[in-house]
């Protein structure tokens, strides 16, 4: 959905990670480099955060 993101535990974690996700409509797709994300995890703790959660979220579900 809108703002959906996907691939943090790679960026996270430096570990190859495959994932299929599926547009439900027409969207952009922006790729970004990990140096870039752990810059903008810097300067923004909240980003850092947001995708600490998403990871630790995401890990959750694939055990139930």
């Amino acid at each position: 959905m809108a703002g959906d993101f996907c691939g943090e535990m790679a960026l996270l974690h430096q570990a190859p990670r495959s994932a299929t996700v599926r547009a439900v409509t027409p969207c952009s797709l922006y790729e970004l480099r990990r140096d870039d994300v752990i810059q903008a995890m810097d300067e923004y703790p909240a980003i850092r955060t947001a995708l600490e959660k998403a990871a630790r979220d995401r890990r959750v579900a694939q055990v139930e």
